[in-house]
């Protein structure tokens, strides 16, 4: 479904394109690039069209591109909207410009993948138009594939367990990370879940990270088990926080800080302070894409410590789990092709 006007939602900064017949071009970045079906209505009962959804990030990119800088993206495509089908991208298209920065990674099948960097606002339309509503990076750099550079929490609440739910969950997240003396990160997922971010230092290998988060999780699941769960089946999560610790692995992903989400309203996932999740009062559908900039407007960018790294050596040893620095790979591919 198209409307006649691509543009429903004002931003601060109009989207800087021209229209050409039925194309039309964006110039952002020193590149100018070709944009499609700027009119075609992705959200349909709020009329949020593709047109409004580069314009929010167009105008996001300044906040959103640092949690995206150098880390190989999975796209989530949905070239029809949220009333459409989806499908995951890991490779770059055969289509894509050779002004678009790429990362060549062998994962463990052999077979060499060349994954997107979105480095530049160019880049990040480029993207966008290829109808990606979300974008999940990595947990790693390029450069250090193997090397994460967060450990993440993600707690998502199965029904009849609720948002409310992840709060409380997360709550126990975060004193028993100020107990370890630990800095840490929430933002809502954008859908119905919670996700922490605990920055690390970059010797940590994923089997720390993984180790670490799952003796967490077994731990607050031992002191809440009629609210928290770690269990695979998903026929054992109902009513229950599932805390997913298996996200911290190289290929795991999640929504970036600031991505959209094809959820009711067009959602955000958003950094949260701590006294907002201890208040219980925020839910995911408080932010949305027509809402966000005001909010970093008056907050800022309340993610920005997770560029902040943390030796996680002293946790690692209060909880009991072993070293595991040899399995850092040093063959495997990773080299950034720089576009240009």
């Amino acid at each position: 479904m198209k409307t006649s006007d691509p543009f429903t939602v004002g931003f601060p900064a109009e989207l800087p394109v021209e229209q050409s017949g039925e194309a039309w071009f964006a110039d952002a970045g020193g590149v100018r690039q070709r944009l499609t079906n700027l009119a075609k209505v992705f959200w349909p009962e709020e009329g949020i069209t593709k047109g409004d959804l580069l314009a929010y990030y167009f105008n996001v990119a300044p906040t959103m591109l640092p949690y995206l800088a150098d880390r190989p993206v999975t796209m989530k495509r949905m070239p029809d909207g949220v009333a459409g089908g989806h499908f995951y991208q890991k490779d770059a298209p055969d289509y894509t410009p050779p002004w678009i920065t790429r990362c060549a990674i062998e994962p463990e099948d052999g077979k060499v993948d060349e994954m997107v960097l979105v480095q530049s606002v160019a880049e990040l339309l480029f993207v966008v138009n290829l109808g990606c509503i979300e974008l999940h990076p990595l947990h790693s750099r390029c450069e250090r594939y193997d090397q994460p550079d967060y450990l993440v929490v993600d707690l998502d609440p199965f029904p009849p367990a609720g948002f409310e739910d992840a709060l409380a969950v997360a709550g126990y997240v975060h004193t028993l990370l100020e107990r370890l003396d630990l800095r840490s990160y929430p933002k809502t997922s954008g859908a119905t879940g919670i996700q922490i971010y605990v920055p690390v230092d970059e010797k940590h290998s994923y089997e720390e990270t993984r180790g670490m988060a799952e003796r967490m999780a077994r731990m607050i699941r031992k002191a809440d088990p009629q609210r928290v769960t770690v269990d695979w089946p998903v026929s054992q999560r109902t009513g229950k926080v599932f805390i997913d610790f298996n996200m911290n692995r190289r290929a795991a992903s999640l929504a970036a800080a600031y991505s959209a989400r094809p959820e009711p309203g067009a959602t955000v996932s958003t950094p949260l302070t701590w006294a907002e999740v201890d208040e219980g009062t925020v839910r995911p559908a408080d932010f949305t894409i027509r809402n966000i900039l005001d909010r970093l407007a008056g907050e800022g960018d309340l993610f920005r410590g997770v560029a902040e790294p943390q030796d996680l050596d002293a946790a690692l040893d209060d909880l009991g789990v072993g070293r595991s620095r040899r399995d850092i790979s040093e063959g495997r591919v990773r080299r950034r092709i720089q576009g240009g």
